[in-house]
């Protein structure tokens, strides 16, 4: 199996793919950014397969919930500068609803690291 997105090209470490790459494929993230039929267990489940197929790293498997939030992080600047300047597309996604979207994502990671590592069986 393999995921290709040149969007973000560039050197980097497996772990941040990894995670960059389940944010949008398991889905991790928050339910309030999740299709309303996919169960959080399902979530977990799913992430625990991913990983494992993958053959993560114990290292990045310990490394995991820091780069989840690290991306999270990266991504909500992301959007939030685009939406500052003035970029229609972002200004769109934030208003109604967005920023609660930004909020909700924050405290969904932060509620859910020790069941993250548990997935990861760590």
């Amino acid at each position: 199996m393999a995921f290709l997105d040149f969007d973000f090209l560039g050197p980097g470490r497996v772990v941040t793919d990894v995670v960059s790459t389940v944010r949008f494929v398991v889905p991790l993230r928050s339910e309030a950014r999740r299709d309303p039929w996919q169960d959080e267990s399902d979530v977990f489940r799913r992430l625990r397969l991913f990983v494992d197929s993958y053959g993560l790293s114990n290292d990045d498997r310990e490394a995991f919930v820091g780069v989840v939030e690290q991306r999270r992080e990266a991504g909500e600047r992301f959007v939030l500068e685009r939406a500052r300047r003035g970029e229609r597309l972002f200004e769109y996604w934030l208003s109604p609803g967005g920023a609660a979207k930004l909020k909700a994502e924050r405290d969904w990671i932060a509620s859910s690291a020790d069941r993250i590592r548990r997935s990861l069986g760590m």
